[in-house]
């Protein structure tokens, strides 16, 4: 079965437009190229209608404007990527709920919405699909070894959000994460125990600069949601995933948890 796939915000990561890493696939229409033997895409959807025009032209498909129900109806999406800003998201998910055909959600970051999707819906933190952070996620299974994760990196919701579902996916303990606020670059560092060369036991340092990740994210996000829709498996990024860590970093920017 080949899916139908309909993106609504066609900007950075929804049409990709001044934001193509020419080392990476980092886009919604670039995954959905890459695995077109299982999904299709079929058309943008964006309040602003030069945006939705030149995503269109760029991935030769139609576009509908602000028309979200127009949208979902004409083209009977099985799946929609949800690429607007935080704002516009329940709206969309509403419209998504009304919509008889559309059976899996892909949506970016950060996901907090009071309406539940209806659909099974992967909320994007890509580093829960990059190898290296999975390979490091597989060893971490002793959740009280006392190892920490040290961020320096902005101190906004887009990117605190990133940084509080990792450490739950490395199973940092709360007050194991160190998060200092950054304009600029980024840099996290892992610490956990290892043991150095003799009989001393020490710690492990792992450091990422950038975003840390390093290629098949994208991809690998989507052929999971494919497959939880096809019944094939279970969302490694689930809506009620999305809301515990964004719980968690609310708390950073607002009430100073974590903040060293």
């Amino acid at each position: 079965m080949i899916h139908r796939a309909l993106i609504i915000g066609a900007g950075r990561m929804g049409g990709g437009r001044d934001h193509r890493p020419k080392d990476l696939l980092y886009t919604h229409p670039q995954a959905y190229q890459a695995l077109g033997e299982r999904v299709t895409l079929v058309g943008f959807v964006d309040r602003v209608l030069a945006r939705a025009e030149w995503a269109a032209k760029e991935w030769d498909v139609p576009y509908f404007g602000d028309h979200i129900p127009a949208a979902l109806r004409d083209l009977a999406p099985d799946i929609v990527s949800i690429c607007t800003p935080p704002s516009d998201r329940r709206e969309v998910v509403d419209a998504c709920n009304d919509a008889p055909s559309v059976a899996g959600i892909w949506c970016e970051k950060p996901y907090w919405l009071e309406t539940p999707p209806k659909a099974p819906t992967q909320v994007n933190f890509i580093r829960r699909f990059d190898a290296t952070h999975i390979e490091i996620a597989e060893r971490r299974t002793k959740k009280e070894d006392g190892a920490s994760l040290f961020v320096i990196c902005a101190n906004d919701i887009h990117t605190t959000v990133h940084f509080s579902d990792l450490a739950r996916f490395w199973h940092i303990q709360p007050e194991n994460l160190h998060y200092l606020p950054f304009h600029g670059p980024s840099l996290y560092i892992l610490r956990e125990p290892g043991v150095i060369p003799g009989r001393y036991a020490g710690w492990r340092d792992t450091a990422f600069t950038g975003g840390g990740v390093r290629s098949g994210f994208m991809e690998a996000a989507l052929s999971n949601l494919l497959d939880a829709m096809e019944g094939k498996a279970t969302l490694v990024s689930s809506a009620d995933n999305a809301i515990e860590s964004e719980q968690w970093a609310q708390r950073i920017l607002y009430e100073g948890a974590n903040l060293r």
